[in-house]
């Protein structure tokens, strides 16, 4: 995919979240960066119980640098 490409980013939107409000995701094609923006929290709405199960690090370079996060399989 081209995210470069308003049409590109307009098509995965609506395949991906079509359930959303038209105008979320017509403001979430606009720009790349609106794009990766929106993707990422409506991936993790998507897996919210996931992401609320998470438990608080006790590592202290993890606590400074973070942790990357994926979701599910």
């Amino acid at each position: 995919m081209n995210t470069s490409r308003w049409r590109e980013r307009w098509t995965y939107l609506h395949e991906h979240f079509g359930g959303r409000p038209a105008a979320l995701l017509e403001r979430a094609a606009g720009s790349e960066d609106a794009f990766d923006a929106a993707v990422s929290a409506l991936v993790m709405d998507r897996h919210r119980d996931a992401l609320s199960a998470l438990r608080a690090t006790t590592d202290l370079a993890e606590a400074i640098e973070g942790r990357i996060w994926r979701p599910p399989a």
